[in-house]
């Protein structure tokens, strides 16, 4: 049965359900360290403009532009953060369809009688698709977070996507299960 990852989510029209999110350590340290490399700039760049009064460069900035570029930046960045840190693909099995969220961009609603087939796959995220994310690579959608295993559906229009999931067998079986009680062959 369905297994909730993180989530108090229940919906009895769910067959499977999978959430993922962004936590490669990698990712994080990254983003911690330009943080602190921007507010160690900035900082020092206000610090010695406008507290010791001294000018901060060849070409200073107004005192008022350096606050605003300085609170720009850091802004972006923790912005940057926060949607790297509520971003999530969900993939739901659903009995009407199957639904892949990539949250907080978008959500997409595959209809069972136009899947053809359904597979679980071991790929290479950075080789086949151009790393992680939402990515079009070589006439196929990418929807993935993390690691290299997942679910490569071909429509009947000739259509391909591939959902990364750390349970695609899982998700495979889901989907097979819906649409053989829809009435379709998978």
């Amino acid at each position: 049965m369905t297994e909730y990852y993180g989530s108090e989510f229940y919906d009895p029209q769910v067959i499977e359900r999978e959430e993922q999110k962004f936590n490669q350590p990698v990712i994080w340290v990254v983003m911690i360290i330009n943080a602190l490399i921007l507010v160690g700039v900035f900082g020092w760049g206000i610090y010695t403009q406008i507290i010791r009064g001294e000018q901060w460069g060849d070409r200073p900035m107004s005192d008022a532009m350096l606050i605003i570029m300085a609170a720009f930046f850091i802004t972006l960045t923790v912005g940057i953060a926060l949607i790297f840190y509520y971003m999530r693909l969900i993939t739901e099995v659903r009995y009407d369809s199957l639904k892949v969220s990539y949250k907080p961009f978008f959500k997409k609603k595959f209809e069972y009688k136009d899947i053809k087939s359904a597979e679980a796959i071991k790929y290479s995220p950075v080789k086949d698709a151009g790393g992680w994310g939402y990515k079009i690579r070589k006439g196929r959608r990418f929807y993935n977070i993390t690691g290299n295993l997942g679910v490569k559906i071909v429509f009947r229009d000739g259509r391909e996507i591939v959902i990364g999931s750390k349970e695609p067998e899982r998700i495979v079986n889901g989907i097979k299960k819906a649409a053989d009680m829809q009435g379709y062959e998978i």
